[in-house]
């Protein structure tokens, strides 16, 4: 649609049409009203002239068109003008200064959902399982500690591995060392007197380096065995040594496994003067011999020397955090013919070079005689082989000594004890006829 006051094209086609128009009519009143007569030259001349002025003006008219005062308010033609306007550009947008590269998103902060699931707690220690040439010990349930927090170091107690010459005996069945009923009242009696959780070391072969010093004269080459032998139900083991200057020194011990730990049955210690101890659970006494004295059974049990060892082993393997630096374990020890309370002191742990050269992690405990003539004990359990010792340290109130370090350890497994076959009664013979 035009817009008020524009001229558009269609206007001055009507204005030249008005002026066509017109034209006659203009003519008709500036010619004089005359009779037809041939025009003189005169005439002709001003007829010309007039006429090439009209025209001219009618021409201007076109060019300039028609004043305001003619088309202002006109009936026919509102007043609107067509105005030409000049549409300047736009000035170009400077282009935004170059910016520095925008940084990295920050990480997107993990939801509850990808959070990590919590550590797992470490589970109690457990026995390595057997290979697949073992067979699977019949022991007793052992009670686990179910606040131990570390996770246990891997065990050098290890089946022997490859071919072996010379005579390795194997190791031999172990036969019931109390009759059925006994064996029972025993178990539910040791089960009354003692509650510390125990576990009780893989069955084993281990070999020491002695070094020592007797009556003045110091040794570096002597050896001892530790034959530790049980199948769960009970043990038979013994700790020897013998050297051309001290003479044999050897412990022997058979006993019950039982949840507790160990329950020693019999007992012996060969040395200058053998002595024999016997554990009579249902009388609760202790019997030595010789000299045929007893003693009474305490309650929460009691040990011979060996078999206290490998009791200290089994109570620090199942329950490590009941026993830290400055505590001590207390039990009852047999002697020269008595029994009497002894404590182990635990100390600081301490690493000892050990098994050809490797340094294993121990944990000190010391015994010191409260009687005189009583020796002073000194052992170093280690975890890496069950807690079973790693070194012994015996020393007499004169100052001699004895100490033994592990060189080898080599687990072994122990079969079961099969009962004899009874022979069959033999098949009655019928009477001739």
């Amino acid at each position: 649609m035009p817009c008020r006051g524009a001229r558009p094209v269609f206007m001055v086609a009507s204005t030249i049409q008005t002026a066509q128009n017109q034209i006659p009519a203009m003519l008709a009143h500036a010619l004089p009203q005359r009779a037809t007569v041939p025009p003189s030259a005169e005439g002709l001349k001003r007829q010309l002239t007039l006429t090439t002025a009209l025209v001219m003006a009618c021409h201007a008219l076109l060019f300039w068109g028609l004043p305001n005062w003619w088309t202002q308010d006109h009936p026919d033609h509102p007043s609107e003008s067509f105005i030409t306007r000049m549409i300047t550009p736009a000035p170009p947008v400077p282009a935004p200064p170059a910016e520095a590269p925008p940084p990295p998103p920050p990480p997107p902060r993990p939801s509850t959902a990808d959070k990590p699931p919590p550590r797992p707690k470490p589970l109690p220690r457990q026995r390595p399982a057997p290979t697949a040439t073992e067979k699977p010990q019949n022991r007793p349930p052992q009670e686990a500690s179910p606040s131990e927090k570390t996770a246990p170091l891997p065990s050098l107690l290890v089946p022997r591995t490859g071919a072996t010459f010379g005579g390795t005996a194997l190791p031999e069945p172990i036969a019931p060392l109390l009759a059925e009923a006994e064996d029972v009242a025993a178990r539910a009696q040791i089960k009354a007197d003692g509650d510390a959780p125990a576990m009780v070391p893989s069955a084993g072969d281990l070999s020491y380096q002695v070094t020592g010093l007797s009556n003045g004269i110091a040794y570096n080459n002597g050896i001892s065995t530790l034959t530790w032998r049980h199948d769960g139900i009970s043990y038979d083991s013994k700790w020897y040594f013998y050297h051309v200057k001290i003479g044999e020194d050897t412990l022997r011990a058979s006993g019950l496994i039982t949840p507790q730990g160990l329950a020693p049955v019999t007992a012996l210690q060969r040395t200058k003067a053998d002595q024999s101890v016997r554990f009579d659970y249902s009388a609760r006494r202790i019997r030595f011999t010789p000299g045929e004295t007893d003693s009474e059974l305490p309650a929460g049990g009691a040990w011979d020397r060996f078999s206290a060892l490998i009791q200290l082993s089994a109570l620090l393997a199942a329950a490590p955090e009941r026993y830290p630096p400055g505590t001590a374990v207390r039990i009852a020890l047999t002697g020269q013919g008595d029994v009497a309370p002894a404590a182990f002191a635990v100390e600081a742990e301490e690493p000892l070079a050990a098994l050809n050269g490797k340094t294993l992690k121990t944990v000190r405990l010391v015994h010191r005689p409260t009687r005189e003539g009583d020796p002073k004990i000194e052992v170093w359990l280690g975890p890496q082989i069950e807690y079973l010792p790693v070194r012994l340290r015996i020393t007499q109130p004169n100052g001699d000594f004895a100490e033994h370090t592990v060189q080898q350890a080599v687990a072994v497994t122990v079969p079961f004890y099969q009962p004899p076959a009874q022979p069959s009664a033999p098949a009655a013979i019928a009477p001739a006829q």
